[in-house]
């Protein structure tokens, strides 16, 4: 599965339960740069909705949340990301 590091950030931040607008407040960007990076993540996972995405980006191992962290936060989630970019 070749995601960017960018569709993986907005992967992570969309597990996080953040809306399309409070992650293009995150990463400065327009809410419609999220919009088509949401598609193209759903594209590639070969979902058909959020909720099939995140199932597959598990399965891939795209995402993994620690499980010893009560309370994540986008920092802690791009440290996630930098491990399983390598």
């Amino acid at each position: 599965m070749n995601l960017t590091f960018r569709e993986k950030e907005i992967l992570y931040l969309i597990a996080m339960e953040k809306t399309n607008q409070e992650i293009a407040n995150l990463l400065f960007l327009s809410p419609e740069t999220i919009r088509t990076h949401r598609k193209n993540i759903l594209i590639k996972l070969e979902a058909i909705n959020t909720a099939g995405m995140i199932r597959r980006a598990f399965e891939e191992r795209l995402l993994k949340i620690p499980l010893h962290q009560k309370v994540l936060t986008f920092q802690s989630g791009l440290e996630v990301l930098k491990g399983v970019a390598r």
